[in-house]
């Protein structure tokens, strides 16, 4: 069977979740056929029965891949993208909600770039108090990440079969954070385009706790010595000590407003972030504080 579109979603015990996912692909405003490929990352939910069942529900081609030899976010994508029928593959995350028009807006903008980013927006599935934990970016600007290149959040993101063969996939050594950041890094230096999908939009789910959030800040902090110990001869710029300095002076002077439970989350989740550079430094043996 031929389709236009892959829609490749990893998934690590996703039962609860994934049903909102699949009922919103279902419902796409759409003139391309596309299949969706569920990765398992090793789940023990009941996963595999539940693509079976749902498979006879959804109007699309619904199927499971084994991604359980290893670990990890990265290894899943790079496993439903192998198994993806078409040469145009999007992925998203089992816990989102894509918007009704985002297989056609990934696909059309995939037809000017090699690799396009869309939106993410914080508001549907979020309440408004961990809404404050965490800032956004505004529709149609991708993120960038350590004064170097624009990036595509692996949440949702598209691209061409030539650019997922060209670079092997993602970096499975990327394990907690910094994966999607190192895919687009990658793409753009060897000579693929990097475009935003504004309107290829995705309601994106936050961790629903603070210690989560905390802690899914720290590790996703961590990686940023890595990924300027990989890129430090592609001109990632080295840090000095003002960044550590200016953060540390916010840090301080802003503890007393930790009494407000939205604020709160942002000083933790900064703390944590600088937290999460400084053991990374240590780690991989690069300043990246």
């Amino acid at each position: 069977m031929s389709v236009d579109v892959s829609v490749v979603i990893p998934c690590f015990n996703a039962t609860r979740d994934l049903p909102a996912q699949l009922e919103a692909l279902a419902g796409q405003s759409t003139v391309c056929t596309f299949e969706v490929v569920v990765s398992d990352n090793g789940s023990t939910d009941g996963l595999a029965e539940f693509v079976e069942e749902w498979s006879r529900r959804v109007p699309f081609m619904l199927r499971r891949v084994d991604a359980s030899a290893r670990r990890g976010v990265a290894h899943a994508r790079n496993a439903g993208c192998r198994a993806a029928l078409a040469d145009v593959i999007l992925v998203c995350d089992a816990d989102d909600v894509v918007g009704v028009g985002w297989v056609d807006a990934m696909a059309r903008a995939l037809e000017q770039a090699d690799l396009v980013g869309g939106t993410l927006v914080h508001g549907h599935l979020n309440t408004a108090l961990v809404q404050q934990w965490r800032p956004t970016s505004p529709p149609g600007v991708l993120p960038t990440k350590l004064s170097h290149l624009p990036y595509a959040v692996g949440a949702n993101v598209g691209l061409r079969r030539e650019v997922f063969d060209a670079l092997g996939g993602w970096d499975e050594g990327f394990v907690a954070g910094g994966d999607d950041v190192e895919f687009s890094w990658r793409a753009q230096h060897a000579g693929f385009c990097l475009r935003s999908a504004p309107d290829a939009v995705i309601a994106y789910r936050m961790r629903t706790t603070l210690s989560a959030n905390v802690k899914q800040s720290y590790f996703y902090a961590r990686s940023d010595a890595l990924l300027m110990r990989t890129f430090r001869s592609a001109g990632v710029p080295r840090r000095g000590l003002r960044p550590l300095i200016t953060e540390s002076k916010w840090l301080v002077r802003n503890v007393p407003r930790t009494r407000e439970p939205g604020f709160r989350g942002q000083w933790l989740r900064r703390a944590a972030m600088l937290a999460g550079r400084f053991v990374g430094s240590v780690q991989h043996r690069t300043w990246a504080v």
